[in-house]
């Protein structure tokens, strides 16, 4: 950790300030809370995951899906199995949140919740 003289970036009235509580020794001062969101790389992501979702439901095979999105066709399996084992436990199309019907995906041994709505 670097230190740096308060006086290179404080206004001397705070320092002042600051003296009357603690002075003459080191202080940390922690950076602000950054706000919790969702990184843009991660809703690209699950929007990805969704489309692959709905095009798998509309019939697209996996290795057309492995190919379209440039993933090996494990990767498309882990991504449909993710999709369903979300919408499972929610009871709620993990798209928008409606309520959902069974989607049969054929070949994965189980079925994916999405509303197929917009």
């Amino acid at each position: 950790m670097n230190y740096i003289n308060a006086k290179a970036v404080l206004p001397e009235e705070l320092i002042k300030e600051i003296q009357k509580y603690v002075n003459g020794i080191s202080l940390y001062i922690p950076q602000l809370p950054r706000e919790r969101g969702v990184c843009s790389y991660r809703m690209e992501l699950c929007r990805r995951n969704q489309e692959i979702c709905r095009l798998f439901l509309q019939g697209k095979k996996v290795p057309e899906l492995a190919a379209q999105y440039y993933l090996s066709e494990k990767s498309i399996y882990r991504i449909l199995g993710e999709m369903r084992e979300r919408n499972e436990n929610s009871g709620r199309c993990y798209q928008c949140g409606k309520n959902v019907y069974c989607g049969s995906a054929s070949g994965t041994g189980g079925c994916i919740f999405l509303c197929g709505g917009q």
